[in-house]
This record gives C-alpha cells, structure tokens and sequence, in this order.
C-alpha cells in the first residue's frame, strides 16, 4: 500500500464518556455480542477503569469503536522465541478488548476499512502507552476464525492452543510506521511515538 492511499473514514476519535445516551443507544455493529457489550456494559467498564473506549466519530455519527487495557500473558502460553528467557513472568501487554464497525459501513473501502484504520489506531494506542506505562504485546481474542484469519492479515500471531493472539511491540511500532498518518487516523508528529 503506497503512502497517502488509504483515507480514514471519520474525522475524530473521541472518549465514550463524551457521548450522549442517544448517540450510544444509536450504534449498532450487527454482531449481537458486541452490541451487548456496547449497550450494556462499556460506559461502565470505562467509568470503573476496566478499560478505556474509543469511538471514531464522523460528524455526529458512530463509525466505530475499540477499547484498550493493561493485561498480561504468562510466559508459559508463550512461544519459546517470545518469552525473553523469562517463560515463568506475566509479560505487560495491552489488551484490545473489543472492536467494531457501524453496521453500514462494513466491508465498505470507500473512504479506507474503517476496522483497519481502527485496528491501526489501537496499535498505536497501545504504542504510545508502552512508552509511557511499558508493556511487551499488544493482544487480543478473535470472536471467531475469520476475525482470526484478519488479524493475522494485519501481523498478529496465534498463541499456541489458545484462542488469544498477540503482535510484539517491535512488531507494532513496524505495523504503525508501515502505515500512512491517514490510514490510522494520527499523526506519529508530535506523539509519543517518535520515540518507538
């Protein structure tokens, strides 16, 4: 993908907590799963501190949300390669919990994939925490195969025997300069991860 391709389908990320009853009630990602966790339980995860819910805005429309926490993986779901000589310790990771496009815009390429640009801001998110607060990985569980299968388009790995996958900060800090400012929705200027 050649720089400056890839536009990103809203104009702003915002917290959860700026948005009106009305415009969460709103959103709909048409996976019965996320949408229950949108409606009834992300306003209070990210009031109690479970985790921190970023919502892309278009306008005054939803286009998509994620969220964000600290986590860790043990070392011994690990591969070998990735436990550091540490295959005992809980290695910081951050967790992206959840993830999800308005319905509509779905598989639309338009104006860029909306869930790509969503999945690269994460990254970065998660980026830019690991300079602040550390961290190894950046992980998270698939809701099905072919989420699966996604993620591993976009350089995440499986763990073995487990549903959970993870890409390496290292990884991660390629995976956001690899992509254009447009295409994840920052700027790498004047962030934390000029330093990456």
């Amino acid at each position: 993908m050649r720089p400056g391709s890839m536009r990103v389908a809203w104009d702003r990320i915002i917290p959860q907590t700026n948005l009106t009853q009305d415009a969460i009630e709103g959103f709909a990602s048409g996976n019965p799963e996320l949408d229950h966790f949108w409606l009834d339980k992300s306003l209070t995860y990210s009031k109690i501190g479970m985790c921190a819910v970023h919502v892309a805005m278009k306008g005054e429309d939803i286009a998509g949300f994620y969220t964000i926490s600290p986590s860790v993986i043990r070392g011994v779901g690990l591969p070998k390669s990735r436990q550091a000589g540490k295959p005992t310790m809980a290695h910081p990771s951050w967790l992206i919990g959840e993830l999800a496009v308005r319905k509509d815009l779905r598989g639309k390429k338009e104006n860029g994939s909306v869930g790509a640009a969503l999945l690269c801001h994460a990254v970065h998110m998660a980026c830019d925490l690991s300079v602040m607060a550390g961290g190894r990985l950046v992980m998270l569980d698939p809701l099905n195969d072919t989420l699966g299968k996604w993620y591993e388009d976009h350089g995440f790995l499986r763990l073995p025997d487990a549903k959970t996958m993870f890409m390496p900060l290292r990884n991660a800090r390629s995976y956001v300069n690899d992509r254009n400012d447009e295409h994840c929705g920052l700027s790498l200027s004047g962030s934390a991860s000029e330093r990456l």
